[in-house]
């Protein structure tokens, strides 16, 4: 419980992007919620027209906006707390390449994956999942509470779903699989395919790779190691 204090006291950049989100998505509020900014979130939402025009911020921006607070707040707090370990185990410069391959990696998939759907795709969720795939690769042998498994365990067990769910989607253009999604969507209704599941399996896959990428040269573990401990002497006591 204190070193995830500790932690969190630290965490100057996972702060930063958590508190940018929840300021954006205020001013939505205060405004009269997405509906009455419609305009905005079709021009910086990552939708099927804004792929097919090449507008490319929208790759980006989609990640600023939310659905509403409770949306805003699932995404923030595993951008806290997974930020926070990442933050002081990597620092922040990489932590921000983390974030930024989740989130244009998260949107191409959606981009490539989304078929005849209208949606506008919104949220953080891609940033949040590659966070979580990274430190499950990381660290494959801990635990996260409350769940009895290993952190590798859960991290395969979040990019294998994301892939199914991903060409299970019956607007995906993968025909045969979209036909098995129908079915589901027939008999159990749409709800599981109004999430970003794309989105999702892009922002695991980032995170997996920057994980693979860290652990290609086993001296890589001592330079964190060592660069964690200059932060600490640089920082001390938070």
């Amino acid at each position: 419980m204190n070193r995830t204090l500790e932690e969190l006291l630290r965490a100057r950049w996972s702060w930063c992007a958590v508190l940018l989100l929840l300021a954006i998505q205020s001013w939505v509020e205060w405004r009269g919620g997405y509906l009455a900014v419609a305009e905005l979130y079709e021009r910086w939402g990552l939708s099927p027209e804004t792929w097919r025009q090449r507008h490319y911020p929208s790759l980006l921006t989609y990640a600023l906006l939310h659905g509403s607070f409770t949306h805003v707040l699932c995404n923030g707090l595993m951008l806290l707390f997974l930020g926070a370990r990442l933050e002081r185990w990597l620092g922040g410069k990489r932590l921000f390449w983390l974030w930024l391959g989740g989130i244009v990696l998260g949107g191409c998939f959606h981009g490539w994956m989304s078929g005849s759907s209208t949606a506008v795709l919104v949220g953080a969720s891609g940033a949040a999942m590659a966070l979580l795939l990274c430190l499950t690769t990381l660290s494959p042998q801990s635990r996260l509470f409350p769940l009895p498994l290993s952190a590798g365990n859960v991290g395969l067990g979040v990019l294998l779903s994301s892939l199914i769910l991903m060409l299970l989607d019956p607007d995906a253009p993968v025909a045969l699989l979209a036909g098995w999604g129908k079915a589901i969507e027939a008999r159990w209704g749409d709800d599981i395919f109004r999430i970003g599941h794309a989105c999702h399996f892009g922002g695991a896959l980032a995170g997996w790779l920057f994980a693979r990428w860290i652990l290609r040269r086993p001296v890589l573990l001592e330079e964190l190691q060592a660069s964690r401990a200059k932060r600490e002497r640089q920082h001390p006591g938070g």
